[in-house]
């Protein structure tokens, strides 16, 4: 049986697709560059671990969402605007 990455990469597109934004704007950590201005200001969860510097999901859900992070759900899209996220670890300072 021949493989067929093509089928492959169909079934991974939005998987492939996260994974390559999230090594793009881990990159700007490393250059030193801003991520801030790099994201788009409704940003998805991937791109939200991004700008918090976690790495799960679950983190985000269980330390942020569930503690007052505000979400923007559109038709089942979900959304986290920087100035929310800035205004949540602003609240949160010790």
């Amino acid at each position: 049986m021949k493989y067929d990455l093509y089928s492959d990469m169909m079934f991974l597109k939005y998987d492939l697709y996260s994974d390559m934004m999230f090594l793009k704007y881990n990159l700007y950590f490393r250059e030193g560059m801003n991520v801030r201005d790099s994201l788009p200001r409704y940003m998805s969860i991937k791109q939200t671990l991004v700008y918090f510097n976690i790495k799960s999901r679950n983190t985000l859900k269980k330390n942020y969402i569930a503690k007052g992070l505000p979400v923007v759900i559109i038709n089942g899209t979900k959304r986290i605007d920087q100035l929310d996220a800035d205004k949540f670890m602003e609240a949160h300072k010790v």
